[in-house]
């Protein structure tokens, strides 16, 4: 309870998962009504044409049923517009469990920055399809809130340096996935070995190679 996640996932083979402007349209609506029904509190997202992005808080334990409600539902939409069969997404979700404060504004920042880095748009600013708009607007919608994250980066306009700071190379791998699913501290990581039945062991799926590593490795 508590938690906030870093969820990724992909089509499968890496084909398309959004091929048009109605499968985004579609994709942000349900989940919204995820969110709602599941007391999610969304804090970014991004939505690349392969694969997704989010940033998200759960205060129940319920990050496994938010997604396949979310996942399952579009899916099915999806397969049944164009006619496909077969899964759509590559795995079930990736998903770390990330600290708060520095690790949560490095993240933020790596998400809004995908359609940069794949040469999309020239600024992360001007792509519909993330919520970065809204960050650098301090707006709050239905769907995302990015009053958390902007707090910790003190505001707009450094968060905007952030952003500026992070389009001149990109973070090491561990930087944004963590280790064993867990980005954070080492006191954070060992917090999180130790109480790991307070948090949705589904939601981590490293989590058994977490638990059967030892403190000095």
């Amino acid at each position: 309870p508590g938690a906030i996640y870093h969820i990724i996932n992909r089509g499968c083979r890496k084909d398309n998962i959004f091929r048009c402007t109605a499968d985004r349209v579609e994709f942000l609506e349900r989940m919204l009504l995820s969110s709602q029904k599941y007391g999610i509190i969304i804090h970014g997202y991004c939505l690349m044409d392969n694969h997704f992005h989010l940033l998200l808080e759960t205060p129940n334990e319920n990050l496994s049923a938010f997604m396949q409600l979310l996942q399952c539902g579009y899916a099915n939409w999806f397969k049944a517009r164009y006619e496909l069969v077969g899964p759509l997404f590559q795995s079930r979700f990736k998903s770390v469990l990330v600290e708060n404060e520095s690790y949560l504004l490095t993240l933020s920042a790596y998400i809004h920055l995908n359609p940069f880095r794949a040469n999309i748009v020239d600024d992360p600013y001007t792509y519909r399809w993330s919520s970065c708009r809204l960050y650098l607007r301090n707006e709050r919608s239905e769907l995302v809130d990015p009053s958390m994250v902007l707090e910790y980066a003190g505001g707009v306009e450094n968060y905007r340096c952030i952003l500026n700071e992070m389009t001149k190379g990109s973070p090491l791998p561990e930087a944004i996935y963590g280790k064993f699913g867990i980005l954070g501290t080492e006191s954070f990581r060992e917090k999180i070995a130790k109480e790991m039945s307070e948090v949705d062991k589904k939601a981590v799926s490293e989590y058994r190679q977490l638990k059967t590593t030892s403190p000095e490795k």
